[in-house]
């Protein structure tokens, strides 16, 4: 292997560690789970992260036991979309319904009549 191979082989390995290290999840916001999502995936464009089964072992890393319970099932499970199933089930569970939102809202607008 020439120079050229060794350093081309060099840039390639630390772009990969780069990337491996620079994704940065924060913490579940159970309240805003849409916000959350957007975030994360924000930081899986950023890494080049695109594959389901890494996505998805991000997530599971950063979320909280009691997150997890919600999703225990399809850790367990052999489908190959483990990560868009993971979000669409925290997104139904954890965001506020319409209904809920607009109850929400018209307390605290009578609270503050």
């Amino acid at each position: 292997m020439d120079d050229g191979e060794t350093s081309v082989s060099n840039t390639t390995s630390e772009k990969y560690e780069a990337n491996k290290v620079s994704v940065k999840i924060p913490p579940f916001w159970e309240e805003k789970p849409e916000i959350w999502f957007f975030q994360v995936e924000a930081q899986f464009s950023i890494a080049n992260i695109t594959q389901d089964q890494t996505k998805f072992n991000y997530l599971v890393a950063q979320l909280e036991p009691k997150v997890v319970e919600n999703i225990w099932d399809i850790i367990q499970s052999e489908r190959n979309d483990k990560y868009v199933a993971a979000k669409e089930r925290l997104l139904n569970t954890f965001k506020e319904s319409e209904a809920k939102s607009i109850t929400k809202f018209l307390q605290a607008f009578l609270l503050a009549i």
